[in-house]
């Protein structure tokens, strides 16, 4: 819904990728200037305010990280592909807020290039580690079928030759 952080996020989304679309249809039926620069403008606007709403998000990223560090009895990879993911997002967030300061001219930064492309390195890093994660989630449940398959097969054949009473019960 609207009411929450990530419904107005999915909902400036949409608008900022419509404009960036909506431009460039304009400008492949050789629209006017003026009607494509509103819609660019309108895209840039709305990207610029995305980042704003997400100056905490660095601090949610950071609890997650603590979160999934102090989780002890997780399966080691799963922890530390959390605990990374998480630490590289939280350092993503905090350049995505100092994009804000500097493309809002609230503070201008010098040389600010080589610190946006930090942002995206650490971007892509994290999700490098979320998809280790979610290969090591499906390697895990994978095996967790197989294992229970297979135990059900043995259940099916003791049942099967008659075994114990027991082991019938176990197989219904």
């Amino acid at each position: 819904t609207f009411f929450s952080t990530a419904g107005r996020d999915k909902i400036l989304r949409t608008v900022q990728y419509f404009s960036r679309f909506f431009a460039y249809v304009l400008f492949k039926k050789g629209a006017t200037k003026e009607s494509i620069a509103f819609w660019k403008h309108l895209q840039a606007q709305v990207a610029l305010s995305r980042k704003l709403f997400r100056v905490g998000k660095p601090f949610n990223h950071l609890k997650l990280a603590a979160k999934a560090y102090a989780n002890k009895t997780q399966d080691p990879i799963l922890r530390t592909t959390a605990v990374l993911r998480n630490v590289f997002y939280t350092g993503y967030f905090s350049i995505d807020s100092l994009v804000w300061l500097n493309t809002s001219k609230v503070y201008q930064i010098p040389n600010f290039k080589p610190i946006q492309q930090l942002g995206s390195r650490l971007w892509l890093i994290g999700l490098i580690f979320n998809l280790v994660n979610s290969l090591r989630r499906y390697q895990l449940a994978s095996l967790q079928e197989s294992a229970l398959l297979a135990e059900s097969g043995n259940r099916l054949r003791v049942w099967a030759h008659g075994g114990h009473a027991a082991a019938r019960h176990l197989a219904q």
